[in-house]
Protein backbone atom coordinates (compact mmCIF):
# COMPACT_ATOMS: atom_id res chain seq x y z
CA UNK A 1 0.00 0.00 0.00
CA UNK A 2 2.88 2.00 0.71
CA UNK A 3 4.08 1.54 -2.82
CA UNK A 4 1.10 2.63 -4.20
CA UNK A 5 0.97 5.74 -2.61
CA UNK A 6 4.55 6.53 -3.26
CA UNK A 7 4.48 5.78 -7.22
CA UNK A 8 0.39 8.34 -6.91
CA UNK A 9 2.92 10.90 -5.21
CA UNK A 10 5.47 10.81 -7.49
CA UNK A 11 2.77 10.82 -10.53
CA UNK A 12 1.71 14.22 -9.17
CA UNK A 13 5.21 15.67 -8.66
CA UNK A 14 6.32 15.13 -12.07
CA UNK A 15 2.86 16.51 -13.49
CA UNK A 16 3.38 19.73 -11.43
CA UNK A 17 6.81 19.81 -12.39
CA UNK A 18 5.34 19.21 -16.10
CA UNK A 19 3.12 22.11 -15.79
CA UNK A 20 5.78 24.60 -14.89
CA UNK A 21 8.34 23.43 -17.36
CA UNK A 22 5.23 24.22 -19.73
CA UNK A 23 4.40 27.40 -18.53
CA UNK A 24 7.90 28.28 -18.61
CA UNK A 25 8.46 27.36 -22.11
CA UNK A 26 5.38 29.43 -22.78
CA UNK A 27 7.22 32.24 -21.43
CA UNK A 28 9.89 31.99 -23.19
CA UNK A 29 8.35 31.32 -26.39
CA UNK A 30 6.69 35.21 -25.57
CA UNK A 31 2.63 34.02 -25.78
CA UNK A 32 -0.12 36.59 -25.07
CA UNK A 33 -0.22 36.85 -21.20
CA UNK A 34 -3.81 37.57 -19.45
CA UNK A 35 -4.09 40.82 -17.44
CA UNK A 36 -4.58 44.80 -18.00
CA UNK A 37 -5.59 45.54 -22.14
CA UNK A 38 -3.70 49.27 -21.58
CA UNK A 39 -1.42 49.03 -18.36
CA UNK A 40 0.22 52.34 -19.46
CA UNK A 41 -3.24 54.27 -19.49
CA UNK A 42 -3.84 54.76 -16.07
CA UNK A 43 -0.86 56.71 -15.66
CA UNK A 44 -1.23 58.85 -18.61
CA UNK A 45 -5.08 59.56 -17.82
CA UNK A 46 -4.36 63.09 -16.81
CA UNK A 47 -2.45 64.25 -20.01
CA UNK A 48 -5.29 62.30 -22.50
CA UNK A 49 -5.99 65.09 -24.86
CA UNK A 50 -7.95 63.46 -27.83
CA UNK A 51 -10.10 60.99 -28.21
CA UNK A 52 -11.65 59.70 -31.81
CA UNK A 53 -13.45 57.19 -33.45
CA UNK A 54 -13.28 55.63 -36.62
CA UNK A 55 -15.04 53.33 -38.45
CA UNK A 56 -15.21 51.84 -42.22
CA UNK A 57 -18.54 53.82 -42.84
CA UNK A 58 -16.71 56.88 -42.80
CA UNK A 59 -17.47 57.82 -39.50
CA UNK A 60 -15.16 60.01 -38.16
CA UNK A 61 -15.77 61.15 -34.33
CA UNK A 62 -13.47 62.86 -31.86
CA UNK A 63 -13.37 64.85 -28.89
CA UNK A 64 -10.54 67.34 -28.23
CA UNK A 65 -9.15 69.12 -25.10
CA UNK A 66 -8.41 73.02 -25.62
CA UNK A 67 -8.47 75.65 -23.26
CA UNK A 68 -9.47 72.79 -20.44
CA UNK A 69 -13.21 72.03 -22.34
CA UNK A 70 -13.57 69.14 -24.46
CA UNK A 71 -15.30 69.99 -27.71
CA UNK A 72 -15.97 68.20 -30.50
CA UNK A 73 -15.24 68.81 -34.49
CA UNK A 74 -18.59 70.84 -34.89
CA UNK A 75 -17.32 73.06 -31.98
CA UNK A 76 -20.22 72.13 -29.74
CA UNK A 77 -19.11 70.92 -25.90
CA UNK A 78 -18.15 67.33 -25.81
CA UNK A 79 -20.03 65.25 -22.53
CA UNK A 80 -17.09 65.17 -20.15
CA UNK A 81 -18.64 62.33 -18.49
CA UNK A 82 -19.08 60.45 -21.52
CA UNK A 83 -15.36 60.19 -22.13
CA UNK A 84 -14.15 59.74 -18.90
CA UNK A 85 -16.44 56.61 -18.41
CA UNK A 86 -14.82 55.53 -21.54
CA UNK A 87 -11.39 56.23 -20.23
CA UNK A 88 -12.10 54.10 -17.14
CA UNK A 89 -13.75 51.62 -18.64
CA UNK A 90 -10.10 51.12 -20.78
CA UNK A 91 -8.20 51.50 -17.76
CA UNK A 92 -10.19 49.21 -15.65
CA UNK A 93 -10.71 46.48 -18.83
CA UNK A 94 -8.77 42.84 -17.99
CA UNK A 95 -7.80 40.35 -21.55
CA UNK A 96 -9.91 36.91 -19.92
CA UNK A 97 -9.51 34.99 -22.95
CA UNK A 98 -7.20 35.05 -26.18
CA UNK A 99 -9.10 34.33 -29.27
CA UNK A 100 -7.63 34.34 -32.72
CA UNK A 101 -4.71 36.06 -34.48
CA UNK A 102 -5.93 34.74 -37.91
CA UNK A 103 -7.11 37.32 -39.90
CA UNK A 104 -8.91 34.78 -41.84
CA UNK A 105 -11.38 34.46 -38.85
CA UNK A 106 -11.44 38.32 -37.32
CA UNK A 107 -15.11 39.26 -38.95
CA UNK A 108 -16.33 36.35 -36.82
CA UNK A 109 -14.84 38.92 -33.80
CA UNK A 110 -15.74 42.03 -35.47
CA UNK A 111 -12.54 43.00 -35.34
CA UNK A 112 -11.13 43.60 -39.16
CA UNK A 113 -9.51 46.57 -40.04
CA UNK A 114 -11.40 49.60 -40.48
CA UNK A 115 -9.61 49.49 -43.88
CA UNK A 116 -11.91 46.85 -45.24
CA UNK A 117 -15.11 47.99 -47.02
CA UNK A 118 -17.21 45.69 -44.68
CA UNK A 119 -15.66 45.78 -41.46
CA UNK A 120 -17.87 46.70 -38.73
CA UNK A 121 -15.08 47.46 -36.45
CA UNK A 122 -14.32 50.74 -34.69
CA UNK A 123 -10.98 52.17 -33.89
CA UNK A 124 -10.16 53.73 -30.99
CA UNK A 125 -7.68 56.55 -30.91
CA UNK A 126 -6.67 57.99 -27.45
CA UNK A 127 -3.91 60.68 -27.64
CA UNK A 128 -2.06 61.78 -24.43
CA UNK A 129 1.15 64.47 -24.03
CA UNK A 130 4.16 61.83 -25.34
CA UNK A 131 1.99 58.68 -26.26
CA UNK A 132 -0.90 56.99 -28.16
CA UNK A 133 -3.10 53.87 -27.84
CA UNK A 134 -5.44 52.83 -30.66
CA UNK A 135 -7.59 49.82 -30.18
CA UNK A 136 -9.93 48.04 -32.50
CA UNK A 137 -13.52 47.08 -30.83
CA UNK A 138 -15.94 44.74 -32.38
CA UNK A 139 -18.74 42.97 -31.46
CA UNK A 140 -20.20 41.83 -28.18
CA UNK A 141 -19.70 37.95 -27.55
CA UNK A 142 -23.07 35.87 -27.21
CA UNK A 143 -22.81 35.96 -23.58
CA UNK A 144 -23.62 39.46 -23.74
CA UNK A 145 -20.73 40.68 -21.21
CA UNK A 146 -17.50 42.26 -22.26
CA UNK A 147 -16.17 43.00 -25.83
CA UNK A 148 -13.66 41.41 -28.12
CA UNK A 149 -10.80 43.65 -29.01
CA UNK A 150 -7.28 44.05 -30.69
CA UNK A 151 -4.70 46.35 -30.74
CA UNK A 152 -4.17 47.89 -34.34
CA UNK A 153 -1.21 46.49 -35.89
CA UNK A 154 -1.14 43.74 -33.60
CA UNK A 155 -2.92 40.02 -34.95
CA UNK A 156 -3.60 38.87 -31.54
CA UNK A 157 -7.67 39.13 -30.20
CA UNK A 158 -8.73 39.24 -26.81
CA UNK A 159 -12.29 38.79 -24.94
CA UNK A 160 -11.58 41.59 -22.48
CA UNK A 161 -14.29 42.03 -19.33
CA UNK A 162 -15.71 45.53 -20.03
CA UNK A 163 -18.00 46.73 -22.56
CA UNK A 164 -17.43 49.99 -24.18
CA UNK A 165 -19.90 52.43 -25.31
CA UNK A 166 -18.23 53.93 -28.36
CA UNK A 167 -20.26 56.47 -30.03
CA UNK A 168 -22.50 55.81 -33.44
CA UNK A 169 -22.33 59.43 -34.47
CA UNK A 170 -21.23 62.89 -32.62
CA UNK A 171 -24.56 63.74 -31.07
CA UNK A 172 -23.75 60.78 -29.22
CA UNK A 173 -21.03 62.54 -27.00
CA UNK A 174 -22.46 65.89 -27.54
CA UNK A 175 -23.23 67.44 -24.27
CA UNK A 176 -26.79 66.93 -22.63
CA UNK A 177 -29.11 68.88 -21.13
CA UNK A 178 -28.81 72.35 -23.44
CA UNK A 179 -28.49 74.80 -20.21
CA UNK A 180 -25.44 74.64 -17.82
CA UNK A 181 -28.23 76.12 -15.56
CA UNK A 182 -29.61 74.28 -12.36
CA UNK A 183 -32.72 74.08 -11.30
CA UNK A 184 -31.41 75.91 -8.16
CA UNK A 185 -30.46 79.04 -9.98
CA UNK A 186 -33.86 79.64 -11.42
CA UNK A 187 -35.36 82.83 -9.77
CA UNK A 188 -38.29 83.29 -11.97
CA UNK A 189 -40.04 81.77 -15.57
CA UNK A 190 -42.54 83.14 -17.81
CA UNK A 191 -44.38 83.17 -20.90
CA UNK A 192 -44.29 86.59 -22.58
CA UNK A 193 -46.40 86.19 -25.51
CA UNK A 194 -50.03 85.69 -25.08
CA UNK A 195 -51.52 83.40 -23.28
CA UNK A 196 -48.87 85.09 -21.16
CA UNK A 197 -48.44 83.70 -17.03
CA UNK A 198 -45.41 83.97 -14.54
CA UNK A 199 -43.93 82.40 -11.91
CA UNK A 200 -41.36 83.47 -9.33
CA UNK A 201 -39.76 81.43 -6.33
CA UNK A 202 -40.50 82.42 -2.98
CA UNK A 203 -37.87 83.51 -0.98
CA UNK A 204 -39.14 81.82 2.53
CA UNK A 205 -40.44 78.65 0.90
CA UNK A 206 -38.31 78.65 -2.60
CA UNK A 207 -40.89 77.20 -3.72
CA UNK A 208 -42.89 78.56 -7.36
CA UNK A 209 -45.32 80.52 -7.40
CA UNK A 210 -47.49 81.83 -9.89
CA UNK A 211 -47.26 85.57 -9.71
CA UNK A 212 -51.48 86.56 -10.53
CA UNK A 213 -53.36 83.28 -9.19
CA UNK A 214 -56.84 83.66 -10.86
CA UNK A 215 -59.45 84.48 -7.90
CA UNK A 216 -61.05 81.13 -6.43
CA UNK A 217 -58.51 79.13 -8.17
CA UNK A 218 -55.21 76.70 -6.92
CA UNK A 219 -52.73 75.01 -8.61
CA UNK A 220 -53.17 71.21 -10.14
CA UNK A 221 -50.88 69.92 -7.44
CA UNK A 222 -48.16 71.39 -5.48
CA UNK A 223 -44.81 70.58 -7.88
CA UNK A 224 -46.65 71.34 -11.25
CA UNK A 225 -44.73 75.28 -11.32
CA UNK A 226 -41.55 73.50 -9.93
CA UNK A 227 -42.26 70.76 -13.03
CA UNK A 228 -42.49 72.92 -15.75
CA UNK A 229 -39.08 74.90 -14.52
CA UNK A 230 -37.06 71.13 -14.28
CA UNK A 231 -38.39 70.15 -17.46
CA UNK A 232 -36.22 73.43 -19.13
CA UNK A 233 -33.07 73.26 -17.41
CA UNK A 234 -33.29 69.67 -18.26
CA UNK A 235 -34.29 69.75 -21.63
CA UNK A 236 -32.44 67.00 -24.17
CA UNK A 237 -32.45 67.88 -27.87
CA UNK A 238 -32.75 65.41 -30.75
CA UNK A 239 -30.51 67.04 -33.28
CA UNK A 240 -28.37 70.37 -33.58
CA UNK A 241 -27.71 72.85 -35.82
CA UNK A 242 -25.67 76.57 -36.10
CA UNK A 243 -27.62 79.32 -36.08
CA UNK A 244 -29.20 80.87 -38.89
CA UNK A 245 -31.44 83.48 -38.79
CA UNK A 246 -32.88 83.53 -41.59
CA UNK A 247 -33.52 79.50 -41.40
CA UNK A 248 -35.33 80.81 -38.35
CA UNK A 249 -37.45 83.19 -39.84
CA UNK A 250 -38.73 80.67 -41.90
CA UNK A 251 -39.97 78.58 -38.67
CA UNK A 252 -43.79 79.38 -37.14
CA UNK A 253 -43.71 80.58 -33.65
CA UNK A 254 -45.10 78.63 -31.06
CA UNK A 255 -44.34 80.41 -27.65
CA UNK A 256 -41.62 82.48 -25.99
CA UNK A 257 -40.22 82.25 -22.65
CA UNK A 258 -38.29 84.34 -20.09
CA UNK A 259 -36.30 82.54 -17.82
CA UNK A 260 -34.23 84.76 -14.89
CA UNK A 261 -31.39 82.77 -13.48
CA UNK A 262 -28.60 83.90 -10.54
CA UNK A 263 -25.77 83.11 -12.61
CA UNK A 264 -26.84 84.10 -16.56
CA UNK A 265 -28.89 86.99 -15.73
CA UNK A 266 -31.88 86.74 -18.19
CA UNK A 267 -32.32 84.03 -20.59
CA UNK A 268 -35.06 84.15 -23.54
CA UNK A 269 -36.33 80.97 -25.17
CA UNK A 270 -37.89 80.61 -28.15
CA UNK A 271 -40.32 78.14 -29.44
CA UNK A 272 -40.70 77.19 -33.20
CA UNK A 273 -42.49 74.40 -35.23
CA UNK A 274 -41.38 73.45 -39.15
CA UNK A 275 -42.71 70.25 -41.28
CA UNK A 276 -44.12 68.59 -38.50
CA UNK A 277 -40.64 69.25 -35.82
CA UNK A 278 -40.19 71.44 -33.02
CA UNK A 279 -37.14 73.62 -32.64
CA UNK A 280 -35.45 75.93 -29.90
CA UNK A 281 -33.33 79.00 -29.33
CA UNK A 282 -31.78 80.03 -26.64
CA UNK A 283 -30.63 83.69 -25.92
CA UNK A 284 -28.96 85.02 -23.42
CA UNK A 285 -29.28 88.56 -22.51
CA UNK A 286 -25.80 90.03 -20.77
CA UNK A 287 -23.20 91.95 -21.36
CA UNK A 288 -20.73 89.13 -21.51
CA UNK A 289 -18.25 88.95 -24.19
CA UNK A 290 -18.13 85.57 -24.72
CA UNK A 291 -21.67 84.03 -25.62
CA UNK A 292 -22.80 81.22 -24.09
CA UNK A 293 -22.18 77.88 -26.45
CA UNK A 294 -26.22 77.43 -26.70
CA UNK A 295 -26.79 80.57 -28.11
CA UNK A 296 -24.80 79.64 -31.50
CA UNK A 297 -27.18 77.01 -32.28
CA UNK A 298 -30.46 75.75 -33.14
CA UNK A 299 -32.06 72.38 -31.04
CA UNK A 300 -34.68 69.77 -32.67
CA UNK A 301 -36.40 68.55 -29.16
CA UNK A 302 -39.23 65.84 -29.31
CA UNK A 303 -42.99 66.28 -29.68
CA UNK A 304 -43.06 65.69 -26.12
CA UNK A 305 -40.71 67.98 -24.79
CA UNK A 306 -42.20 70.47 -26.64
CA UNK A 307 -45.73 69.78 -25.24
CA UNK A 308 -44.09 70.07 -21.80
CA UNK A 309 -43.01 73.44 -22.38
CA UNK A 310 -45.78 75.12 -24.40
CA UNK A 311 -48.38 75.17 -21.12
CA UNK A 312 -51.09 77.97 -20.44
CA UNK A 313 -52.28 79.39 -17.26
CA UNK A 314 -55.06 76.90 -17.61
CA UNK A 315 -52.65 73.77 -17.61
CA UNK A 316 -51.52 74.61 -14.07
CA UNK A 317 -54.87 74.73 -12.21
CA UNK A 318 -57.02 72.84 -10.26
CA UNK A 319 -60.42 72.60 -11.39
CA UNK A 320 -62.84 75.28 -9.59
CA UNK A 321 -65.26 74.03 -7.16
CA UNK A 322 -68.37 73.22 -8.51
CA UNK A 323 -71.32 75.35 -7.48
CA UNK A 324 -73.57 74.13 -4.29
CA UNK A 325 -77.04 73.90 -4.95
CA UNK A 326 -78.88 76.24 -2.86
CA UNK A 327 -82.24 75.41 -0.92
CA UNK A 328 -85.58 76.90 -1.72
CA UNK A 329 -86.94 79.77 -0.16
CA UNK A 330 -90.42 78.32 1.87
CA UNK A 331 -93.39 80.76 0.20
CA UNK A 332 -95.68 79.29 3.32
CA UNK A 333 -97.02 82.10 5.90
CA UNK A 334 -95.23 82.20 9.38
CA UNK A 335 -97.66 79.69 11.48
CA UNK A 336 -98.84 77.70 8.97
Amino acid sequence: MNKHLLSLTLIVLLGLLGGYLLNQQGADQGLPERGPLLPELAEQGNAIQSIRVQNAQQGDIQAKLQDGQWVLASTFPADAEKLAELVQALVDAQKLQQKTANAEYFHRLGLQDIEVTDSVASLLTIDAANQRWQVLVGNVPASGHGRYVRMAGDEQSWLIDKDLDIPVTELDWMRQPILDVSKDEVTALSRTDEPGWSMVRNEQSTEFELAAMPTGRGLKYAAVLSGVVSNLVNLHFEQVQAWDASLWQSYTPVADFSLQTNSKGQINIQLAQAEGRHFVHFNQESEESEPAYWQRWIFQISDFSAGQLNKVLEDFLAEPPAPQDKLPVSNLDEGQ
